[in-house]
């Protein structure tokens, strides 16, 4: 597991991007946290910013325990539905974890000073735009309001962190943990045959394998 560095605890940045379609009917709101020094990236799709959606807390908070740092200092943009956002991260952290969280905040809308996750918000947006644009061309238009899209932008994250080499010829996932990602993937959206997690408890009779979408798989 990871530990804090000599200097105390990591950086965690959040912040929000936005992709809509062509001709403007759907618009989706990504959700985009990006670790200091490590440059681990995690993202996902909410209904809006700060509390309206009641699924981002929790998210963040799992997304803080599965960094394996027992300290961090959140930081997000100072306009008054991020200062909420992030003590209600705390508040749900307490409750529930041990981590030990402090809070910081930019001046808000200073694009200077929140630089490093809106960075992580257009390389999440530029794998998503790649991953859907593989889907479209194998199986016709992908809609932003499919559930599918919301997979795009978690596998998106999910392979800049694991896979994304940097200049220091490490990925982020390889910066946290110390060895290098090493999955069994396929191409996003493709057809595959999945084990069942029960199988061995199952019926000799009863298949094994069930055939699947492959969304993505987690670092």
């Amino acid at each position: 597991a990871a530990a804090d560095t000599d200097s105390g605890p990591r950086k965690v940045s959040v912040d929000y991007g936005f992709m809509s379609e062509d001709d403007g009917s759907c618009k989706r709101i990504l959700l985009v946290l990006k670790v200091s020094g490590t440059k681990v990236v995690a993202a996902k799709c909410v209904t809006g910013k700060g509390r309206t959606d009641l699924h981002a807390v929790p998210w963040l908070v799992e997304q803080l325990r599965r960094l394996g740092l027992g300290r961090v200092i959140l930081q997000a943009d100072g306009e008054p539905a991020q200062r909420t956002f992030v003590r209600d991260v705390i508040d749900e952290a307490a409750r529930c974890t041990t981590l030990g969280i402090a809070m910081t905040h930019s001046p808000a809308y200073d694009h200077k000073c929140n630089g490093g996750v809106e960075k992580a918000v257009r390389d999440v947006k530029d794998v998503t735009r790649t991953l859907k644009c593989a889907l479209t061309e194998r199986t016709g238009p992908v809609r932003l309001s499919w559930a599918i899209f919301d997979w795009m932008v978690v596998g998106a994250a999910e392979l800049i962190t694991g896979a994304q080499v940097g200049h220091d010829g490490m990925t982020a996932y390889r910066r946290l943990r110390g060895k290098p990602w090493e999955p069994r993937i396929v191409a996003f959206g493709e057809q595959v045959m999945a084990r069942r997690p029960r199988a061995l408890e199952q019926g000799d009779a009863e298949p094994r394998w069930d055939k699947a979408t492959y969304l993505c798989t987690p670092w």
